[in-house]
């Protein structure tokens, strides 16, 4: 069921009264005017806002502030914002590098356009990032959660590409092959070895431009 641009996932239209259809609806259509108005954060968890578009420009989401943004609000609390479609982030292809912000890059919505203008946010968020580099997003961190993964997964491994064909697993959206053409094949080792240093290669970027975001 759409609202507005918005897809619902839940609940279920089979589960979905009019009356919360009627509600959804017109929340979604005061979202929208306070944020003409400036008046986002009536709205928006500012908190969640701020994670959730650290977390865009930590993987360089290739994806973000256009199509994939997804929110959730429960009953009597603000919207928050949750990480969604990270399938073109993290250097996954050969075009996506680890430098410059990627909500410079383009349009994006009113929605997050609103929220990026806001000196109050723009602050926030630089906060946010200096916070986390001082514990849980530091180099050794970082580096021992992708060893804590490697371990768990082995080093007995086939080629993903093998077991999992690209062209096998996208359906019918070949227009992401593209990104792909004249990138190199790594096996698993050269994978893991290169999404490390490209990791520490966007946050040693994003440490030492964080003052010009956005």
């Amino acid at each position: 069921m759409v609202f507005g641009g918005w897809q619902l996932i839940y609940p279920g239209p089979d589960d979905l009264t009019q009356q919360s259809a009627d509600a959804i609806q017109q929340h979604l259509a005061d979202w929208e005017q306070a944020a003409e108005a400036n008046d986002m954060w009536s709205f928006v968890d500012m908190q969640s806002a701020v994670d959730w578009m650290i977390m865009q420009e930590f993987t360089n989401n290739g994806d973000a502030y256009y199509l994939s943004i997804h929110v959730y609000k429960d009953e009597g609390q603000k919207i928050k914002f949750v990480p969604w479609d990270m399938d073109l982030a993290f250097g996954l292809y050969c075009t996506n590098d680890p430098y410059g912000w990627v909500l410079g890059e383009g349009g994006s919505s009113l929605l997050v356009g609103t929220m990026k203008d806001d000196p109050v946010f723009q602050q926030a968020f630089r906060d946010r990032w200096v916070e986390l580099r001082q514990f849980e997003m530091s180099d050794a961190n970082l580096v021992a959660r992708l060893d804590a993964i490697a371990a768990l997964l082995g080093t007995d491994t086939v080629d993903d590409n093998d077991r999992w064909p690209p062209w096998e697993m996208i359906g019918q959206d070949t227009w992401v092959l593209d990104f792909s053409i004249g990138c190199e094949t790594y096996n698993w080792v050269d994978s893991d070895a290169a999404v490390r240093q490209w990791i520490l290669d966007r946050v040693e970027w994003m440490d030492d431009n964080i003052d010009t975001f956005p």
